[in-house]
């Protein structure tokens, strides 16, 4: 297997704001929290076995639990993992492996005959996930695995077991080069086009192991299938499996290509039965084989939809609607206003609804007037409903109490700004978490960060509706969250950063200054670290409070300094003429040390892309009424403000001598200052 070297833009902005985070509050897990997290890789790889060549002694589990199938698979080492896990969870996560003779397994366990040494794979008398670590590496042969950290996930590119008529896919792998144990989250086109003779196929929902997370609390004690991980079955991912007639789906299915639906099944004879692919009302559903509790997803529309009005409603037993469900009919998203979503439905895919213009409903009522277990569903996956008025209308109510909170203190529009400013800032912090896909480091058997062992959908932290609906989110929802209640209180400011960072900046008495609560909001997590007993609301009100104008305001500037073109603010009443809604970030600043009155901002034009349009800009900024904003000229790549050189484009080295401009090094040797650079990553 090999690891996806693309560095995402997720994984970039959490090591940059947990870099904040480690200035402000450097806290050290405990050492059995931490060196919990470390297994003998050299145990695991040496001890082998052949999984293909049936062992009763290894055989623990079943599709439903434990017992014995005839199989070595995917369900023997669930059992495995479950039983080891939940013992070291019971003894608190000792920082030592389990002595076979002084634990016991589950009533389960014991009913079908296990004793904890049919679990110990090492043969050295102890329990540890080193035993089946050993078991998934065998399994996990059968797969090339491209790994991406940066997603904490895996996708199957391709099997390369032997061509069997019924098939357990493993819902997460092990990876030998890492020593890591990732959720499969997709399925590559034509991975199994090999398997000419398979004819059922089980694929297994991802549980997030009951283990620690990076903060030291348990992950999943309920052994929950969590709303965060999903499976994507790839278009044609099973091409050439002539004899696919019965699978089983996991509740968390969808079936997209870089976010378009698809038919993830086409060309088998399962794809074909129309008892498993149907058409009602224009919606596309696949339904499983399961009789008992039957998999049904809604994986795409067709034509008819247009007939049907201004609601689409998901036929009951409906478990999963896939991810830009609304894409499939772009152009006429805008007319649909309601939509039903079942009790059935585990799991809704990123930005399913996003964009659709008059979609004000949801079973036909508000989300103050849903059914709480239906209100608990959007909430896990309130990406999908980014960019409509149900969702805004939600969040615009939490900003409403928080306004008539902050009345009750004295903070009004009329309030000092510096007042204003520090109030709202409180008012995110006490409120929002920083949180994010990874660690900022390397996890070493888990993806243990807050994202991954939460049960809220991952694409959350892309929702500006994700801080104040969850309590959880990345710097662009705290920076979201943060411009909203400014914009009531009438403070100037604009959300801004770019692919690496998001943060604000704010014009407090005149003077521009920038303001980033990612650090702020993320000390909570350290708190609770260092004294687990705390509880979080609790712990945030106290920092908070403790909060001064200068602990959220700083002079320093941040890579990717765009002014954030954020189509949601739209949504907002208070923010529609104050914030930039141009989707395509076209507009950068600079803040000038010599004169903090001025937000100076440019933009790309020109053939070379390198020129600024300081007409196009003034045009653009007149309807804000903003005259602490002026626009600048670009020319060849540098612009001089006051006494500093700002590189506006990404060059790295040495910058070539023009007609108007020295080189870096003259320009340095001739005294200016860079320590103060803005960089734009826009290509």
């Amino acid at each position: 297997m090999k690891i996806n070297n693309k560095t995402t833009a997720v994984l970039v902005s959490a090591v940059s704001a947990l870099s904040a985070l480690s200035v402000l509050a450097p806290v050290q897990l405990s050492a059995g929290a931490a060196d919990l997290k470390k297994i003998n890789v050299n145990a695991v790889k040496n001890t082998e076995f052949n999984i293909d060549k049936y062992n009763p002694a290894l055989d623990f589990g079943r599709r439903n639990g434990c017992g014995k199938d005839q199989k070595n698979d995917y369900y023997d080492f669930l059992v495995m993992e479950t039983e080891i896990n939940d013992l070291f969870a019971a003894q608190g996560y000792p920082d030592r492996k389990l002595a076979c003779n002084a634990v016991t397994l589950s009533d389960d366990a014991q009913k079908a005959g296990l004793t904890p040494y049919d679990l110990d794979l090492t043969k050295d008398g102890h329990l540890s996930p080193e035993d089946y670590c050993i078991y998934l590496r065998a399994i996990s042969k059968d797969y090339n695995v491209t790994l991406n950290k940066g997603d904490s996930a895996a996708e199957i590119t391709a099997y390369k077991g032997k061509n069997t008529d019924e098939l357990v896919v493993p819902a997460s792998v092990y990876d030998d080069d890492y020593a890591v144990i990732l959720p499969v989250m997709g399925i590559a086109s034509n991975a199994f086009s090999s398997c000419t003779n398979l004819h059922t196929l089980y694929l297994s929902d991802y549980r997030q192991a009951n283990w620690i997370n990076c903060i030291g609390q348990p992950m999943n004690p309920d052994h929950k299938i969590m709303a965060s991980t999903y499976l994507n079955i790839r278009e044609g991912a099973f091409t050439g499996c002539d004899q696919l007639s019965e699978v089983y789906f996991p509740q968390n299915l969808v079936m997209t290509n870089d976010f378009w639906p698809v038919d993830g099944f086409s060309g088998t004879p399962f794809s074909k039965d129309p008892e498993h692919c149907f058409n009602r009302l224009g919606v596309y559903y696949y339904k499983d084989c399961d009789t008992e509790s039957p998999k049904i997803v809604a994986f795409n529309t067709d034509d008819r939809i247009y007939d049907y009005g201004t609601e689409i409603a998901f036929i009951p037993g409906t478990t999963s609607i896939n991810n830009k469900f609304f894409e499939s009919f772009y152009y006429s998203k805008n007319d649909i206003e309601n939509v039903v979503i079942p009790f059935s439905v585990k799991y809704i895919g990123f930005e399913a609804f996003a964009g659709a213009e008059n979609l004000s409903a949801v079973n036909g009522v508000s989300f103050s007037g849903l059914d709480s277990r239906i209100q608990d569903t959007v909430i896990k996956f309130v990406n999908a409903f980014n960019r409509t008025p149900f969702m805004a209308e939600e969040t615009q109510n939490k900003l409403d109490d928080i306004i008539a909170e902050l009345a009750k203190d004295g903070i009004t529009k009329n309030s000092p700004e510096a007042d204003k400013e520090l109030a709202a800032a409180k008012a995110v912090v006490k409120r929002v978490t920083y949180s994010s896909y990874t660690t900022g480091r390397s996890f070493s058997l888990y993806p243990d960060g807050l994202y991954n062992t939460i049960d809220f959908s991952r694409a959350n932290y892309a929702s500006e509706h994700a801080g104040l609906n969850t309590g959880f989110t990345e710097c662009g929802g705290i920076a979201a969250t943060y411009s909203l209640l400014l914009d009531m209180l009438d403070v100037k400011n604009y959300r801004v950063g770019g692919d690496e960072h998001s943060f604000n900046v704010v014009n407090i008495n005149g003077s521009w200054r920038a303001s980033d609560l990612s650090g702020t909001c993320g000390n909570t997590n350290y708190l609770i670290a260092a004294d687990p007993s705390l509880d979080r609301a609790e712990a945030a009100e106290a920092y908070a409070d403790s909060l001064t104008s200068a602990d959220i305001n700083s002079d320093l500037m941040r890579v990717g300094a765009n002014l954030y073109g954020e189509p949601s603010f739209s949504l907002f009443e208070a923010s529609k003429d104050k914030q930039f809604t141009d989707e395509e970030n076209a507009y950068y600043f600079v803040l000038d040390d010599t004169d903090r009155s001025k937000l100076r901002v440019y933009c790309y034009t020109g053939e070379d892309g390198n020129t600024s349009a300081p007409n196009e800009i003034n045009d653009r900024l007149a309807k804000f009424s903003d005259n602490t904003v002026t626009a600048i000229e670009l020319r060849s790549g540098l612009q001089q403000v006051g006494n500093i050189v700002y590189f506006i484009n990404d060059y790295s080295g040495t910058m070539q001598q023009t007609d108007n401009f020295m080189k870096y090094e003259d320009l340095k040797k001739a005294g200016h200052k860079f320590d103060d650079w803005s960089y734009s990553y826009k290509k």
